[in-house]
């Protein structure tokens, strides 16, 4: 049994009303009772509010008869199904309802059985309508998949000049291309840069764009391509006839902000639509793809939620022989693990790419090469998702999200490997302690703890030094003193045997040892605690 299927009770008469729920088998059938009314104005209230999938009404009722009720329904457009209780003086009533689609209806006094056995058939009825329903919205579904997938393929191929021909794209995409005009549309979604992404909630709201192009344009187009590309966005391809051009602008505009008013039903998102110029042949289409891909990566400058038309501008592409010297400084940032160095070198770059005017789309790519050196630098290098990467670039929304964005990833990736350094560094010093703990009442010296951890003397010692603020011999001799005064607390035993355990077999230079971590003879400090 696929779902609950919701029962609505309508009769006057209470005791029969509860005599019918009392009688019907809710659980074997798959059955919940939403509701037991006594009019047929409160039952037509409670079927538009609860879509109930059956209704078991009595034909005489107060304020609206079971019939006028079930009448209103239908003119309403509900689907659901009526069963009809009456006694044989109003069976007349019973036979009209037959005209609004009521297939069933009982007798007073009710039998159980018939009751059920109407229930069970009309749960089949509903469980056979809707496998087969089922069965044709998966069949619809690989169809429509199926389409948007050539569509996304031949987007492809043509921004890469593998589909020159358009009789041959025809045959094997199957579209209906005509060598007319053609006007490329990119719709960009972004949402709420602090707000965490539902990548399902995402997919659904881009297909649903797909969707709403194709019912939008689709009077007014030869043919019309859509498809969801990777980073968060649609594109759109419009074949039309140069007669359809003030009405393909005009419906450009209305579509828009008809997604805008769609996108308040959810939270956090924007829309913005990149507009290319039109073109005229087949060939020229890659170039109104581009356009249009441009025209909504200069969101950037011009701010997202609205409609922004290609503009040839004088700009320039990103090349990083123009920021040789800031690269330089970066770089340098970067290899001393220096993240406010890093910041402020990443601003200059944004600055200086501001004043060589670069199109937006390379804003993003430079924000892309700032990442890629980073983990170049930090040796790294291996770990660097492009795909992911640009994905993330290319979904800010402005210069300022861009860079601080480019910024926050910097400065993450030096502190991480600063971390992993350190670690990596304060493990053979650990090592080291470790053993010196283990050891220390055997003579032990920096050569041999250095051969044990696999490490050079010279490197060992500097380590050490780094890591624990102390020499070798220094932190032996308190490893030492602390095994020793904690002895001369707990313990009785005589003075020479505790220098003999902690690795002095002379007495006498063991008690100045001590005295020169402690401050006192080792008699002193047993002393202060007998």
């Amino acid at each position: 049994m696929s779902r609950m299927r919701k029962v609505l009770i309508a009769d006057d008469e209470v005791k029969v009303g509860q005599l019918v729920k009392r009688l019907i088998q809710w659980d074997r059938l798959g059955l919940t009772c939403i509701g037991l009314v006594t009019d047929g104005q409160t039952a037509y209230e409670k079927i538009l509010s609860e879509s109930p999938d059956i209704v078991i009404t009595d034909i005489r009722m107060p304020v609206l008869t079971g019939l006028e009720m079930i009448q209103k329904a239908s003119e309403q457009g509900v689907k659901c199904h009526f069963i009809v209780v009456s006694g044989y003086k109003y069976f007349d009533y019973a036979q009209k309802a037959l005209k609004y689609g009521v297939e069933d209806y009982l007798l007073k006094p009710i039998d159980e059985d018939e009751l059920n056995r109407q229930l069970q058939k009309i749960v089949a009825e509903e469980e056979q309508r809707e496998d087969k329903q089922q069965q044709v919205d998966q069949i619809e579904k690989k169809l429509e998949d199926s389409k948007y997938l050539r569509h996304k393929e031949f987007l492809r191929q043509i921004l890469s000049q593998k589909q020159e021909n358009i009789d041959a794209a025809n045959t094997e995409f199957g579209l209906q291309l005509e060598n007319k005009c053609f006007r490329g549309l990119t719709f960009k979604l972004d949402r709420d840069i602090d707000v965490a992404e539902n990548t399902q909630q995402m997919q659904f709201v881009l297909r649903k764009i797909m969707q709403k192009a194709e019912d939008a344009f689709s009077a007014c187009t030869i043919d019309l391509i859509a498809a969801v590309q990777s980073n968060h966005s649609v594109q759109v391809l419009l074949n039309y006839f140069q007669t359809e051009q003030e009405n393909i602008d005009n419906r450009i505009t209305d579509f828009f902000n008809e997604l805008s008013d769609y996108l308040e039903n959810f939270q956090h998102y924007r829309i913005t639509v990149g507009v290319s110029s039109e073109v005229e042949s087949f060939e020229q289409i890659s170039t109104a793809i581009e356009m249009s891909k441009e025209a909504a990566a200069s969101r950037l400058f011009k701010g997202n939620g609205r409609r922004i038309e290609y503009c040839q501008e004088p700009h320039t592409l990103f090349s990083p022989k123009d920021f040789q010297n800031e690269y330089e400084e970066f770089a340098k940032a970067v290899e001393t693990m220096q993240p406010d160095a890093c910041q402020y070198q990443i601003h200059k770059c944004f600055r200086l790419a501001s004043d060589k005017a670069l199109f937006a789309s390379e804003f993003y790519a430079m924000g892309l090469w700032l990442l890629r050196s980073t983990y170049d630098i930090l040796e790294i290098a291996d770990t660097f998702d492009v795909d992911v990467q640009q994905e993330v670039l290319e979904n800010l929304s402005t210069v300022a999200d861009l860079r601080d964005y480019v910024i926050r990833q910097v400065q993450q990736l030096i502190k991480e490997s600063r971390s992993e350094r350190e670690n990596r560094e304060r493990k053979p010093v650990l090592e080291a302690i470790a053993y010196m703990k283990e050891h220390f009442t055997e003579k032990i010296t920096l050569e041999d703890v250095a051969a044990t951890i696999g490490f050079n003397t010279n490197y060992f010692s500097e380590l050490f030094k780094k890591e624990t603020g102390e020499n070798f011999s220094n932190y032996l001799l308190g490893i030492r003193m602390e095994k020793a005064k904690q002895m001369l607390r707990d313990t009785k035993i005589p003075v020479y045997e505790i220098g003999e355990s902690v690795g002095y077999k002379d007495a006498k230079y063991f008690s100045q040892q001590f005295m020169k971590v402690v401050g006192v003879k080792p008699a002193e400090y047993r002393k202060l605690y007998y």
